[in-house]
Order: C-alpha cells, then sequence, then structure tokens
C-alpha cells in the first residue's frame, strides 16, 4: 500500500511540474512575441486604472472629509456604469475613463490624496522588486503570475487582448481589484442616491 501511495504521490508531482513546465514555456514564448507585449503594455493601463479605482475607494473609506458629494457619486456611477457592461476594456479606454475622473470629477485635495497614495505604492513596488521580493509573484502586468494554472489563466487573459477578445479585470470578483471596484460602484450608488 505504501510503495502504492508514493507511486501515485510521485505521478502528481510530476504531472504537477510538467504543468507549471509547458505554463512558463508558453509564457516565455508570449514575453518574446511583438504583439504580446504590446498586449502586456495595454493591459498594463488598464491595471492601472484598477489600482487608481482602488484608491479613489480607500479614500472614501479612510477620509470621511475627502468623501465624493453626491454629484461627484452621479459623475462617477456613469463611469463605472461603463466599466460595468464593458466586455473588452482597452487601454484607450481605460485612460479616457482615468482622465475624466482626475479633470473633471475630484477636487483638488481628492487629486492630491490620490497622487500621493499612488506615489507611495509605487515606492513600495519599486523598493520591494529591488529587495528580490518579485518571488511574491508580481508579473510585468501587476498581476499575480503564481504558478500552474493561474500562470496559465494570465497568459490567457494576454492571448484573449492581443487577439481582440474579451478583457475587463474589474469585473472579476475573485481578485481584490473586481472586489474594489464593486465596493466603489456600490458606494457610489449610496452617494448618488439610487
Amino acid at each position: 500500500m505504501r510503495t502504492f501511495f508514493r507511486q501515485a504521490v510521485l505521478i502528481a508531482a510530476v504531472i504537477g511540474f510538467a504543468f507549471t513546465g509547458v505554463a512558463v514555456t508558453v509564457a516565455q514564448q508570449h514575453a518574446s512575441d511583438p504583439a504580446m507585449q504590446k498586449a502586456r503594455e495595454e493591459t498594463q493601463v488598464v491595471l492601472d486604472f484598477a489600482r487608481f479605482l482602488g484608491i479613489v475607494l480607500r479614500m472614501v473609506e479612510q477620509e470621511p472629509t475627502l468623501g465624493l458629494s453626491s454629484a461627484q457619486a452621479r459623475q462617477l456611477l456613469d463611469v463605472l456604469s461603463d466599466v460595468r457592461t464593458t466586455s473588452r476594456l482597452t487601454a484607450t479606454n481605460a485612460r479616457r475613463m482615468m482622465g475624466y475622473i482626475e479633470d473633471d470629477i475630484l477636487t483638488a485635495q481628492q487629486l492630491m490624496f490620490t497622487d500621493r497614495v499612488w506615489m507611495q505604492s509605487s515606492g513600495e513596488r519599486s523598493s520591494a522588486g529591488a529587495s528580490g521580493s518579485q518571488n511574491r509573484g508580481s508579473n510585468t502586468t501587476g498581476e499575480q503570475s503564481g504558478t500552474g494554472s493561474e500562470a496559465s489563466a494570465n497568459a490567457g487573459a494576454l492571448s484573449s487582448y492581443a487577439s481582440g477578445g474579451p478583457y475587463n479585470p474589474l469585473s472579476d470578483t475573485t481578485r481584490r481589484q473586481g472586489q474594489d471596484f464593486e465596493a466603489l460602484y456600490e458606494y457610489a450608488l449610496s452617494r448618488a442616491g439610487r
């Protein structure tokens, strides 16, 4: 019985390593493909937009004096509603929406908060990368790369984006960015009185 159990464990380990190796090979092939590189750069803009919305959520939760007015919430809700119904969030759309929020919705004090938190978190990311903590799994898109099926899922999302398929990480509530997006949507809905 022990021999059978050892063989089963060994077979499972071999399959796991093989799957991880395939995922890494696919990711390496995608890294050298110009279309994948472009997709990676564009999806980074979308992920930056997601990060920005997460900072806005943090602002309204942690700084009551910087909460959104009902007029601001209605404007933000229009943007967030567009994001919710978009199956393919592109870099162009993400830049446009982020610019609109910064230029037309947030006040100077709110922008100062978001800029300060953005810079702090960027500094923390740079420090973490320099100190060798890349092994936590961050890839160039800012998502968690992980191993095995998670790495394959990220490579699949990039492939989908590169081929013009659906891509909206803000609709994925299994990830932090999707959860933050939904919390901000609910906050805006409440503040807008809807």
